[in-house]
């Protein structure tokens, strides 16, 4: 099956952008009941989470910094059901590349990386 090109609006655009965000709060809340609760690995998790979505939108940022527009490029923060995903290996590899992270980064996060 071929792909399709996607001709959502820029208001769809940045309403998936909005949820994006909003995930973030969400992120924090667990966050707090997983410190409370002691689950470590669950914090793990989230944190790794967090780094991911932080990384991603560092990567819509410098888009559109280079760009010099307000475009939300959706391969960040939206999959639709027929193309493939961005991994938390592929999101890092960009963010290293467009010098987003360093090496630091990779190596500080070596461990999710693995799993």
């Amino acid at each position: 099956m071929g792909k399709t090109k996607h001709k959502n609006s820029k208001k769809d655009d940045l309403g998936k952008f909005q949820n994006f965000l909003r995930a973030f709060g969400a992120t924090r809340l667990l966050l707090q009941r997983a410190h409370e609760r002691g689950s470590l690995i669950e914090g793990l998790v989230l944190y790794a989470a967090l780094a991911d979505g932080f990384c991603r939108i560092c990567l819509v940022l410098k888009e559109q910094l280079e760009k010099k527009n307000g475009d939300v490029n959706q391969k960040y923060i939206y999959q639709h059901e027929d193309e493939s995903n961005f991994n938390e290996r592929k999101i890092y590899g960009l963010a290293l590349d467009k010098k987003i992270i360093d090496k630091n980064f990779i190596a500080m996060n070596q461990v999710k990386l693995l799993i």
